[in-house]
């Protein structure tokens, strides 16, 4: 917007119309900036600084920064920085811009505290008081227990650190990410969070497969050998056989659901109870074979805890004796530490200002 103003010349005999005239167009526009600082404030009222101020600070004296009046201690001498910070008391920011040192020699012994004035000046009180950013304890002749008193407020460098991250750029080594926004990392940080708990979820799985095996040794009679109950439950995927010499034999095995003890298991029964089908543990000609899970896919191989197998010879021939096993992969309930873990849920950097350490010793 822009006012023209009226202009005086010699002679004029208007003097008071003019004035008038410029009295009323700058009582125009003032009004006219008044009513944009009412809209932008979102209310009726003009807009307050320091109720913005006190809103975006909740009301507490903060820091805005994590360096402004950062102290450091070399001997007998606090030096704090120069930076910026919200005062309640003045119900707006206060900043300095250069190094102020506080020597303590001379100072009684006790804790001191280092407030911000008005003008924005740090200086050093024996009593906590408004505007008071750390503490540090003297003892008379050096400093320590430096304890910050008021809360950080994120400046800009942080704001633009947030947007970065080396981890999430990926690369051997890696290489850094600059996002568009915060949210955007958490994002890609949530996907690769994600992507590595399926990664050991998998690992986890594949760590919980334990493969076992059951068997007996066998003699050339035919008939049934022997029996075992197996306390666990899971699918066979294979059997193996060493004979004492080359020959040929052929075992059926039989499964029969039992009770756990001290009930006594119940017997198979050779025929009725035969789980391998028309697919028995055999050689031919040979001292050794093995059969892997094509070998036995015919069989009824899901077995329960509890449940008793049975072996029985068909027939042996040249060769005495043999010992043979079934191979079982046992279900094993994953314990997975991983599997109830999500993101941690991050806060609202603004309504609630992080704390900075409580005992930072410089």
């Amino acid at each position: 917007m822009s006012i023209e103003l009226q202009t005086f010349a010699s002679g004029d005999t208007d003097y008071i119309a003019k004035l008038n005239a410029d009295m009323a167009d700058i009582e125009a526009a003032i009004n006219a900036l008044q009513q944009q600082a009412d809209a932008s404030a979102g209310g009726s009222s003009p807009l307050s600084l320091g109720l913005f101020f006190s809103s975006l600070f909740n009301g507490a004296d903060a820091l805005i920064g994590p360096n402004s009046y950062k102290p450091t201690i070399a001997a007998t001498t606090l030096t704090v920085a120069p930076g910026g910070m919200y005062l309640q008391s003045y119900g707006g920011v206060v900043s300095s811009f250069t190094d102020t040192p506080l020597n303590f020699v001379g100072i009684s012994v006790g804790t001191h505290y280092i407030v911000v004035s008005e003008a924005g000046i740090p200086a050093r009180k024996s009593t906590q008081d408004s505007g008071s950013i750390y503490s540090v304890y003297w003892n008379g002749s050096s400093l320590s227990g430096l304890t910050y008193l008021v809360k950080v407020f994120y400046d800009t460098s942080e704001a633009d650190g947030s947007r970065r991250s080396l981890e999430l750029g990926g690369g051997s080594p890696p290489t850094q990410s600059n996002f568009l926004s915060l949210d955007a990392r958490l994002e890609a940080g949530e996907a690769a969070a994600a992507d590595a708990l399926d990664k050991a979820n998998s690992a986890m799985a594949t760590a919980q497969t334990v493969i076992r095996k059951v068997g007996i040794t066998v003699d050339a009679s035919p008939g049934v050998k022997g029996a075992i109950q197996i306390d666990f439950s899971g699918t066979i995927i294979g059997w193996s056989v060493i004979g004492g010499s080359s020959g040929s034999l052929q075992v059926e095995v039989s499964r029969r659901a039992s009770s756990p003890p001290p009930a006594a298991p119940q017997i198979p029964d050779p025929v009725s109870n035969k789980i391998s089908a028309a697919a028995p543990i055999a050689t031919s000609s040979a001292q050794s074979a093995s059969g892997d899970a094509a070998a036995v896919a015919s069989w009824s191989k899901t077995l329960n805890r509890w449940d008793v197998i049975q072996f029985s010879v068909v027939s042996m021939s040249v060769m005495s004796k043999a010992t043979l096993y079934i191979r079982i992969q046992e279900e094993v309930a994953a314990i997975n530490p991983l599997e109830e873990w999500s993101p941690p849920e991050l806060p609202d950097p603004f309504p609630e200002l992080p704390s900075p350490p409580e005992d930072v010793d410089l």
